[in-house]
């Protein structure tokens, strides 16, 4: 992890900018060739066996707290934002072509609630 301050042409002060790196397996990597059900798998990238792959993330922050606990502040939001992800695209909540108010609520919040049922019964 290394930190430091950026200024975008855009933005009207500067910001932390906190920049994360992790190495990958090679498992992950896209294209490498590896056996699935003993069958060998395409590969689309051709190089050494020991080949090195790093997943990058660019964090910009107005926090002045420490890098580790800013990254786990972004993973906590990610994990929020995954809960609105799905009732938006799984769920119907994406929007509501209507002009009348009173029936865009009264069907989010049944969606709403609706959701919260399937949450509970999902961890009984």
């Amino acid at each position: 992890m290394k930190s430091d301050t950026l200024q975008l042409q855009s933005w009207g002060k500067a910001r932390r900018v906190v920049i994360v790196r992790r190495r990958l397996n090679s498992d992950s990597i896209i294209g490498m060739e590896y056996e699935a059900n003993k069958q060998k798998q395409l590969a689309f990238i051709d190089g050494p066996e020991d080949i090195t792959a790093y997943e990058y993330a660019v964090l910009a922050t107005s926090l002045q707290d420490e890098e580790i606990t800013i990254l786990q502040h972004y993973r906590d939001r990610a994990d929020c934002e995954n809960t609105f992800d799905e009732m938006k695209n799984q769920w119907g909540w994406a929007g509501f072509t209507t002009q009348d108010l009173t029936s865009c609520q009264l069907i989010s919040r049944i969606i709403a609630l609706v959701y919260n049922w399937w949450s509970l019964l999902r961890t009984i």
